[in-house]
């Protein structure tokens, strides 16, 4: 097992035009790629958020593509898990969503008609306030999330842009959220965060996984992994990692075991060159996306349920969390 160490996070990702490039400790303050005039519509930004008790999982994510936006949110009840209960927003141009200057400064807002969201994002954390309709049914959450140790990448795409993203898992969740009269905050509540600014390519394709939970021993643990889209030059993704109490950890690249029916067969997860990372993922349903607008299309499955098996030295057991497909043309 090698584990790889991560550098400081710089104050700013672009310095006299010149991006720092790498994984980091935490987060970048200043994600200053260019955000206006035509810069805009190669930019691709978003903020996703999941939150994971022992009766309930549910995620909210606003996404910027510059000619349209786009918001997703999904509920799953642990105890009858092959519906979830969702919401899908698609905004021409933008209209109604703002962004934050960075994961950890600024406000993040979601408006479409009753549907609002905001995100004040800070030093430790962030403030999520959600007011959506999901399946005739509302949902309202007011979140504080504080995080622990996090990580973040900033990577130089084979097209030649510059690609941001910080993730983190383990945040630790108080305040209140329900979904009708299902509390979604029952016990204790892990939370994860993706917010990604990225000059992606025109397609752009990756699978990804992630989790927050406890293993076997009863050590909270998390897990971030990719592949296809922000990989070296040997195909390993550099924005692998796992997070426990202990810190965050890069790791090696991984080989994505996709089934031929990935909504309802299992599949698996393995390091390539040593033995960090062996797992395979049980779903119990999934939530899925066929968008075409204009010059914009986003073809994905995100099944959830259980993962099994070895990350590190930590022995998993039926720790819920997502996979993902994803094929874009943005």
């Amino acid at each position: 097992m090698t584990d790889r160490i991560l550098a400081p996070a710089p104050r700013a990702l672009v310095t006299a035009g010149v991006p720092a490039l790498g994984r980091f400790d935490g987060p970048i303050a200043d994600v200053n790629l260019p955000r206006f005039g035509l810069s805009r519509f190669r930019l691709k930004e978003w903020h996703y958020t999941s939150v994971t008790t022992e009766r309930t999982f549910f995620a909210v994510a606003i996404v910027q593509l510059g000619y349209v936006a786009n918001a997703f949110a999904y509920v799953v009840d642990r105890s009858r898990p092959h519906r979830p209960h969702a919401l899908e927003l698609v905004m021409p141009l933008g209209r109604g969503v703002e962004f934050a200057d960075s994961s950890v400064r600024g406000v993040t807002r979601l408006s479409h008609g009753a549907n609002r969201v905001e995100a004040h994002m800070r030093p430790d954390g962030f403030r999520l306030d959600v007011a959506l309709e999901l399946d005739g049914t509302e949902l309202v959450a007011g979140l504080d999330c504080t995080a622990g140790r996090s990580a973040s990448i900033a990577h130089r795409l084979a097209h030649g842009g510059t690609a941001y993203t910080h993730k983190g898992t383990l945040y630790e969740v108080a305040g209140h959220a329900r979904w009708g009269s299902l509390d979604l905050l029952s016990g204790e509540a892990l939370g994860t965060i993706d917010w990604t600014r990225s000059e992606a390519a025109r397609r752009t394709v990756w699978r990804w996984a992630s989790f927050a939970g406890r293993s076997v021993d009863g050590k909270r643990v998390g897990l971030n992994l990719s592949a296809d889209v922000y990989d070296d030059a040997n195909g390993d993704s550099v924005e692998n990692f796992a997070y426990d109490d202990d810190g965050v950890t890069a790791l090696a690249g991984v080989d994505f075991e996709v089934p031929r029916a990935p909504r309802h067969m299992p599949w698996r997860l393995r390091s390539r060159g040593d033995d960090s990372v062996d797992l395979s993922f049980e779903p119990l349903g999934a939530r899925a996306q066929n968008l075409a607008v204009g010059v914009v299309e986003s073809r994905f499955i995100q099944p959830y349920g259980h993962f099994y098996g070895r990350l590190r030295d930590h022995r998993i057991d039926g720790v819920f969390g997502v996979v993902e497909d994803h094929q874009a043309t943005w």
